[in-house]
Order: C-alpha cells, then sequence, then structure tokens
C-alpha cells in the first residue's frame, strides 16, 4: 500500500510539473507577442510623432463667448459729431468692490474724450479707460470726420479683491456729423454772394443724412487682439512676448465679435503668418453669431520666416461675403520680432557651422524693484545645451531663463555662454532699469 502511495504522489508532481511547463511555454510565447508589438510601435513612432508634430505647425483653438446681459446703458444711440453722451454702469453684485473702465477699438473712425468737471481728458484706443473708484457713470464727447459712424464701446469690470476683468457688455451710439464732405458758403467764414452763377450750383447744408438709417438691420463682423507671445501647445496657455526664435511656437489669441444689430450668418477667417509652413491659414466655416456673441481663437504656428520683423493679419469674413455695417474694423494688424535671424541680437559659433544664441530681457524698459526675466534662445549644434549667465549686479545662473531684480537704475548687461557639443558661444544682451 505504501509502494501505491508514493507512486500517486510522483505521478501528481510529474502532472503538476507538466502543465506548468506547458503554462509556462504558453506565458513565453504571449510575452514574446506583446514585446514584438511594442518594438513594431517603436520603430513607427517617429513617423507617428513627426506628423503630430507637422499638424502643430498650425493649430487652432477656439471658445464660443455667448452675448453678455445688458449691464452698461447709454443715455442716447444717435448723436451729433462733438456731442455729449452718457454712459451707465449697473454691477449686479453691489458688494464687490473695483473699477469700471470702458474701450473701443482704434479702427473706429471716432475720438473720444471723457468730460471731467474741470477738464477734458482723452481716452486712448485699444486702452481700458477707468473710471475712479466707486463711479458708476462717465460723460463722453465724441467726434467724427465721416458723415456716419457707428461706434461700439464694451464695458468692463475690475475686481480689486482678485485683479480679474471681466467684460460686462457693450453699447452702441451712431455719430452724425452734418458736414462731413460739404462744401458750402454757409461753411465758409466769407461773405456769401447773391450773384447768380450759372456754371454752380448752390449746395445747402444737409440737416440729416441719410445714410444713418443703413446701419440698422445688419451685423459687424470686428475682430479685437487680445494677446501674442509663446505657446504652450499642452495647455493651450500664452506667455505674452513678442520676441521669438524661429523654433519657437507663436500664439495670437483673438477675438472675434458681433457688434452689429442682425445675425451674421455663416462665415470665416484667414490669417497670414510669418510661418514657412503655414503661411496662410483659412479657417473651416463658423457658427452664425447673434448680436454681442462672439468667438474667442489662440492661433499656434510654427517655423518662422527668416525675417527679422514679422507682420501676422487676421481678416474675418476676407472675401466680403457679409454684407456689414462696418468694414474697417474686420482686420487687425500684429508685428513680431525673430530674433535668430537678426545679426544685432544673437551671435553663433563659426567653427561649429551652426551653433548660435539668442537674449533678450523683459520687460525691456523696467523700474527699480521690478523683476527681470531674462530669455535664451540656443539653435543649432546637436540640440543638446547648457547655459551659463553672468552680469550685472552679480547676475549668475545655470537657467535657461533665470530671473533678476534690480534695485538701481542704470543698464543692466547679461552674458549668456552656451555649450553644444564641446563648442561654446556667448552674446550680451541688455535692458534699462528706471
Amino acid at each position: 500500500m505504501e509502494k501505491i502511495e508514493n507512486k500517486g504522489i510522483i505521478n501528481r508532481v510529474y502532472s503538476w510539473f507538466k502543465n506548468l511547463t506547458v503554462k509556462g511555454l504558453l506565458g513565453a510565447i504571449l510575452i514574446a507577442f506583446v514585446i514584438i508589438i511594442i518594438l513594431t510601435s517603436l520603430t513607427f513612432l517617429p513617423s507617428i510623432m513627426g506628423r503630430i508634430s507637422n499638424s502643430l505647425s498650425a493649430a487652432l483653438y477656439s471658445v464660443f463667448v455667448p452675448a453678455e446681459s445688458a449691464t452698461i446703458t447709454a443715455d442716447k444711440s444717435i448723436i451729433n459729431s462733438g456731442e455729449d453722451f452718457t454712459i451707465n454702469f449697473k454691477k449686479g453684485n453691489t458688494s464687490v468692490s473695483g473699477l469700471f473702465a470702458v474701450s473701443y477699438a482704434c479702427n473706429s473712425n471716432a475720438d473720444l474724450v471723457s468730460v471731467e468737471t474741470k477738464s477734458l481728458k482723452k481716452i486712448n484706443c485699444d486702452t481700458p479707460y477707468y473710471l475712479l473708484d466707486k463711479e458708476d457713470s462717465i460723460k463722453i464727447r465724441v467726434a467724427t470726420a465721416n458723415s456716419v459712424t457707428r461706434l461700439v464701446i464694451v464695458g468692463s469690470f475690475e475686481n480689486n479683491d482678485t485683479q480679474k476683468v471681466e467684460d460686462i457688455g457693450t453699447v452702441r451710439v451712431t455719430i452724425k456729423n452734418p458736414s462731413a464732405g460739404n462744401i458750402s458758403p454757409a461753411n465758409s467764414n466769407k461773405p456769401v454772394s447773391n450773384t447768380p452763377n450759372p456754371t454752380v450750383t448752390p449746395v445747402n447744408p444737409v440737416s440729416t443724412p441719410t445714410p444713418a438709417q443703413t446701419y440698422y438691420g445688419k451685423p459687424d463682423l470686428a475682430v479685437r487682439l487680445l494677446q501674442v507671445g509663446l505657446l504652450n501647445s499642452f495647455n493651450n496657455q500664452i506667455t505674452s512676448q513678442t520676441q521669438f526664435s524661429y523654433s519657437d511656437m507663436v500664439g495670437i489669441k483673438f477675438e472675434i465679435r458681433n457688434d452689429g444689430d442682425a445675425n451674421t450668418g455663416l462665415w470665416s477667417f484667414n490669417a497670414i503668418l510669418p510661418s514657412l509652413s503655414t503661411p496662410v491659414y483659412n479657417s473651416n466655416t463658423q457658427i452664425s453669431l447673434k448680436p454681442g456673441e462672439s468667438i474667442i481663437f489662440t492661433l499656434g504656428f510654427t517655423n518662422l520666416t527668416n525675417i527679422y520683423s514679422n507682420t501676422i493679419t487676421i481678416s474675418a469674413d476676407p472675401l466680403k461675403q457679409i454684407a456689414e455695417s462696418n468694414e474697417y474694423n474686420n482686420v487687425i494688424l500684429s508685428t513680431i520680432t525673430n530674433y535668430s535671424y537678426n545679426s544685432n541680437n544673437y551671435n553663433y559659433n563659426s567653427n561649429s557651422g551652426t551653433l548660435g544664441v539668442t537674449c533678450y530681457g523683459s520687460p525691456s524698459n523696467p523700474n527699480t524693484g521690478d523683476r527681470v526675466r531674462w530669455y535664451a534662445n540656443a539653435f543649432g549644434g546637436d540640440g543638446d545645451y547648457t547655459y551659463t549667465w553672468i552680469g550685472s549686479d552679480g547676475l549668475k545662473s545655470t537657467s535657461q531663463n533665470p530671473s533678476k531684480t534690480y534695485n538701481s537704475t542704470g543698464e543692466k548687461q547679461a552674458v549668456v555662454t552656451v555649450e553644444s557639443n564641446d563648442f561654446y558661444v556667448s552674446h550680451t544682451c541688455s535692458v534699462n532699469v528706471y
């Protein structure tokens, strides 16, 4: 009995080992199959990443912004050039402290001044004009050289606690100039002769110009520049700057809004870009915008052209397919600088053939106590760079973009040295502290 029992144990051990071997073989085959798949994927990964990189040569992101509820009003909707009107603000949460502001586009064909108690103050275009603390109204005097101008004023509110600025609506005012374009004895300081002149027909002053009513019932696509800078393609955030290396991804953030009185219908826009890979970007068809609605776009592009000064042009409805009340606010321009190809702002190592470096400080004209960030962009070499900074007031760093606070005025210099593939190149940049 003992012998049979021992034989049973041996058989069970043999069966267990046999099954384990078979399972191990199947597991090994499965692992080998997975490894083959991974290696194959890695083989094609460079081409896949290349396609992704190419697709980022021009990337577009957009956010739809619905029309705001009316929180800003004007006491007049039609005025004559040179007259005053008043804008009133109303904030929903009265417990929040902050400042109201007005702004208008530089392509509005109008000049605005604030009518203060003792003086007149110019309201600069494309710049917020802030009211004083606790003020909720502003009297504005506006003038235009055109016979009729449609003025759109944007209201905003800056929260004192959070420093956050929010748009709170717009007002639209039609400005008439009866004397624009008229040449008449009535507009002259010379005495008027009663002698008939058979070759000249006297022109009577026009009291009510007829083009005013054409502004109603039409859409108005208006483009507004929000930000230009270095685009982070992972989070769609822009760091404001205007100087770039040819390898940077430049980002421009802009808003296209319907400032008119009717729906736009389907529309599109294009962008003329200083990019070698995407010189022209034509958008897809965009949704119809109701009055007050807008879309905020962030457009990024790479491969900056070999030109020092470059212009970005954004045009809404470039083919003029929409009958608008104002065609002069459909285009914005922005200028950026390519430091990689500016001989006065970069240096390169002739022995290495291509190794070069650019540098600059931001802001370029800081005040004492401000923090200055130094930027360096290397190119060429083997793509692997080390940075060494030395400069005024004890500047010393091995970071690519170090920061320093200057407590004295004058020119502050920074020298950056870049090493790549056993080659060195240095460049000096400076800022003026006031």
